[in-house]
């Protein structure tokens, strides 16, 4: 990790595989320990929500996409936001609808202090429902 702390936020991000950095990785593998070492890198809270490739992907949400629950806590835990959506406009919560996540969507609902989704857009909301469903009667994603 010493490494990793000399290093700047841009050189940071800058380490790719796959279009992911290590933190998006550590959260895809639901590698917590990494995650946790990685919250006392000097320039987390500047590439904890970093979404620097082409379709928009977080860690957060490869966490909630891949069914990471204790990742996606302690992500948000330290300071990631659990509803930036992609640049498609895909949230955490449709990855979990789409996933059939119950455990990862309830985690969501709690986090931000809610038992609905009203706190998002109708376009939004509507997408959900659309994937909710979808998952629901297909047991496939729609949103990936």
């Amino acid at each position: 990790m010493s490494i990793l702390s000399n290093l700047t936020a841009e050189q940071f991000q800058s380490i790719l595989l796959d279009e992911m950095t290590l933190l998006h990785h550590a959260a895809f593998d639901g590698n917590t320990e990494v995650l946790k070492m990685m919250r006392n890198l000097p320039y987390y809270k500047e590439v904890v929500d970093s979404d620097n490739n082409e379709i928009g992907w977080t860690p957060v949400l490869w966490a909630t996409a891949r069914g990471e629950l204790e990742a996606l806590e302690e992500l948000v835990k330290s300071g990631a936001q659990i509803l930036k959506p992609r640049k498609d406009g895909v949230t955490t919560l449709h990855l979990a609808a789409c996933t059939n996540d119950v455990h990862v969507l309830n985690y969501i609902l709690k986090a931000k202090s809610t038992s609905s989704v009203d706190m998002i857009s109708d376009d939004v909301l509507n997408i959900f429902f659309k994937c909710f469903h979808l998952g629901l009667v297909t047991g496939s994603s729609c949103c990936k």
